[in-house]
């Protein structure tokens, strides 16, 4: 009887152990329950303000778009007005052979002011103007790459050069730079007096220029090579332009360089002529 008695009493003891750490796991389960709930309303809340605030964002971004692509319209609509080229403007085009302009003196107009005396030394002019592979493969977009296209497509052939330069043209472009205020200035002068300078001092060499010339299109020299092909005479008179102590490489190949593309093109004495009597004039002005 006692054991039976002590094996009800311990059944009960098991089931009510078993009950208490059963209620305490519940218990412990509904804490971490609760937690995670709210955890997970919390990175809800997290989440709703973030996409919120990324709808924002990429309505502020459509607003930007919307204005950038209105500005760029506006830009471009202006910069077609400014420059681009249109035909009640361009009355110097020129003839169907593209062989010459019907008006020469517009075109020189045209042309030194869009050269810009003004804001430009003659040396950055000369080589804007003269760079035919940066707009021979592209679309003519404004007037002054249409001129730079003209110029570079110009027959520089002898007889060309003294046709399309007769005395009037030239003491009209004569006038027009001297007009600018800029011919000194912008070292157009020196320039032009070292020029002529070298090809007096050494067209008696008929052989030089294109044998520099040969040079300059290999790979065969550098630049301190050009200090040695002007006689100390000339390098004397070219310091003397330039009013230097020293003269400059750049300054001989800008002169030794001119005359040698001239002296291949076969018109070197035809443009000394050309150049020779815008000199003159352009004194007298």
């Amino acid at each position: 009887m006692k054991a039976n008695i002590f094996s009800l009493k311990f059944f009960c003891l098991i089931i009510f152990t078993v009950s208490v750490v059963s209620c305490n796991l519940n218990t412990n389960s509904d804490t971490k329950i609760n937690e995670l709930q709210k955890e997970i309303a919390t990175q809800e809340a997290i989440n709703n303000a973030l996409k919120e605030a990324n709808q924002n964002f990429k309505k502020r971004i459509e607003v930007l778009n919307n204005e950038s692509e209105k500005h760029s319209e506006k830009c471009v609509s202006e910069y077609e007005k400014e420059l681009y080229l249109d035909k009640e403007t361009v009355n110097f085009i020129i003839d169907d052979e593209l062989n010459f302009l019907l008006d020469k003196k517009d075109f020189a107009e045209k042309a030194i002011k869009l050269a810009n005396f003004e804001n430009n030394s003659f040396y950055r002019i000369y080589n804007n103007f003269f760079n035919l592979y940066l707009y021979e493969p592209y679309p003519i977009q404004d007037k002054m790459q249409f001129l730079h296209y003209l110029m570079n497509k110009f027959d520089r052939s002898s007889k060309n050069i003294e046709r399309f330069f007769d005395t009037e043209t030239i003491n009209h472009i004569a006038y027009l730079i001297k007009q600018t205020g800029f011919y000194e200035k912008s070292g157009l002068e020196k320039r032009l007096t070292c020029l002529l300078a070298t090809y007096e001092h050494e067209s008696t060499d008929e052989e030089l220029f294109l044998q520099l010339y040969a040079k300059f299109n290999s790979d065969s020299w550098d630049w301190s090579e050009l200090k040695t092909i002007p006689s100390e005479e000339m390098k004397s008179t070219i310091a003397d332009i330039f009013t230097t102590h020293e003269i400059y490489t750049q300054d001989i190949f800008d002169s030794y360089g001119f005359w040698a593309r001239r002296s291949n093109e076969g018109n070197a004495a035809t443009v000394y002529k050309v150049l020779k009597q815008f000199q003159k004039h352009i004194s007298s002005l």
